[in-house]
């Protein structure tokens, strides 16, 4: 099972980018190239992303 990282302000997921985090309206895409294998480093690395995101506020992590 993995996770993948939803923003709630503009419905778009984490991603791949070409130096480190970037986002995309496609879930299909999150999945294939923005997965984390563990949910700690899913939530971890949302928080680190913007430094003030909180979990259920601004974004949530999804089960795939």
């Amino acid at each position: 099972m993995g996770f993948i990282v939803k923003l709630l302000d503009s419905g778009n997921y984490f991603t791949a980018g070409e130096d480190d985090i970037d986002t995309t309206p496609s879930r299909e895409e999150a999945i294939a190239n923005g997965q984390f294998t563990c949910y700690e480093e899913a939530k971890e690395t949302a928080e680190t992303w913007s430094g003030q995101m909180v979990l259920g506020e601004d974004y949530i992590i999804e089960s795939v």
